[in-house]
């Protein structure tokens, strides 16, 4: 997944899971999703390389417990993209 940055405000963060029936397409930048709270995309915001999530569940986005990996994408020293993949994990605790 790709999250836009424009002055510090995602514009558009594309996202894209497989489902039993195919693929689905979300736009995450929505204000019932208030992207910028979730973990995956702050804790970018603030690092200088890419960092894992612990786990949690995906409410809103793939509905499945998982783990981000996440990167920023840099020009000329600002951040104007965070690069991300998920994989699925089994519930904490199970």
């Amino acid at each position: 997944m790709t999250a836009r940055l424009r002055d510090g405000t995602v514009t558009a963060s594309p996202y894209v899971y497989r489902t039993a029936e195919g693929y689905v397409t979300l736009d995450l930048a929505r204000p019932d999703y208030d992207i910028e709270a979730q973990d995956w995309i702050a804790m970018r915001l603030t690092a200088d390389a890419g960092v894992w999530t612990p786990p949690y569940f995906d409410a809103g986005g793939g509905e499945i417990w998982m783990i981000t990996r996440s990167v920023p994408a840099r020009d000329a020293g600002s951040v104007f993209a965070i690069v991300t993949t998920d994989l699925p994990v089994d519930a904490p605790g199970r």
